[in-house]
């Protein structure tokens, strides 16, 4: 079954929190959408907190992604390497904080 509209996608398939999740962004509430990002965008999770009411992750914008770094959709991904790489490559300003269930597959 393939499912167009983007609300009813996000109420199917929730994201897990791992690092290097490719998803896009459907946020429930169109009153809280954060400065840098919109309605439909595909993002990837660079982290999350590790508390256990961990409402929030924080992604960036697909355009980050780096296939000869972070490989392709369905590797997985070294930790240490994905953590260095977002230090060095994603500026503060592009890192943005997200409601974890706002994120769709």
């Amino acid at each position: 079954m393939v499912i167009t509209d983007i609300d009813l996608y996000m109420k199917f398939q929730r994201q897990p929190r791992v690092k290097g999740t490719i998803c896009f962004y459907a946020p429930a509430n169109k009153l809280l959408i954060p400065d840098g990002i919109k309605r439909g965008d595909k993002v990837f999770i660079i982290d999350y907190t590790q508390s256990k009411d961990d409402v929030y992750v924080t992604v960036a914008d697909i355009k980050h992604w780096s296939y000869r770094f972070l490989g392709t959709h369905g590797q997985t991904i070294d930790k240490d390497i994905f953590d260095e790489y977002v230090k060095k490559h994603i500026p503060p300003g592009e890192k943005i904080m997200v409601i974890w269930k706002d994120l769709a597959q």
